[in-house]
């Protein structure tokens, strides 16, 4: 058997709150007298029963506390979950806009190109007929002025094989002529 004041001690607390202990049935103690103090002799058995359920109550209130706490950090972890997720979700709808905008102005410039394209394929086939029409029209023979013609071309009193030469010289100094707009 121990005094109050041991007992106090050994469980961490008042003599007071050794009293209401005892007073209440936790601690099995017998008083004695001893002038005007009253002690408490405290069975050493109901002191080490009280000490370990008082333990087994704290380890209950901390693992309480653990789980409380365990459910907090998992829903302080749930809330940055949240977060991430939604900054994620938030940077990838800022990316598809625009890769929609992009696409947007893809489809425009390739229709403009498409376009441009046609417009240029018709001025080409413009440009290749036009072409052709004067290739035939060079490829055309170029018929020999008639004597006389020739003489009306002339300066008067020039000869006239002196002034276009002979018959073949006349026709291409003749063709000539006239391309060049002397005729």
């Amino acid at each position: 058997m121990d005094h109050d004041d041991v007992a106090a001690e050994a469980l961490g607390v008042s003599a007071r709150t050794v009293r209401n202990y005892i007073q209440r049935g936790d601690l099995t103690a017998k008083e004695e007298h001893e002038g005007i103090t009253d002690r408490y002799l405290v069975s050493v058995d109901s002191l080490y029963a009280l000490r370990g359920k008082r333990k087994n109550e704290a380890r209950g209130k901390r693992n309480g506390r653990r789980v409380s706490e365990a459910a907090e950090t998992q829903g302080n972890d749930t809330t940055e979950l949240l977060r991430e997720t939604i900054a994620r979700l938030e940077t990838r709808a800022e990316q598809n806009a625009e890769l929609r905008t992009r696409l947007q102005l893809t489809a425009q410039a390739e229709s403009t190109l498409r376009d441009a394209l046609d417009r240029e394929r018709e001025r080409a086939d413009r440009a290749e007929r036009r072409l052709e029409e004067l290739e035939a029209r060079l490829a055309e023979p170029v018929e020999a002025p008639e004597p006389r013609e020739m003489a009306a071309d002339a300066p008067e009193g020039a000869n006239l094989q002196e002034h276009y030469g002979g018959p073949e010289e006349g026709a291409q100094r003749s063709w000539w002529r006239r391309w060049f707009g002397f005729e």
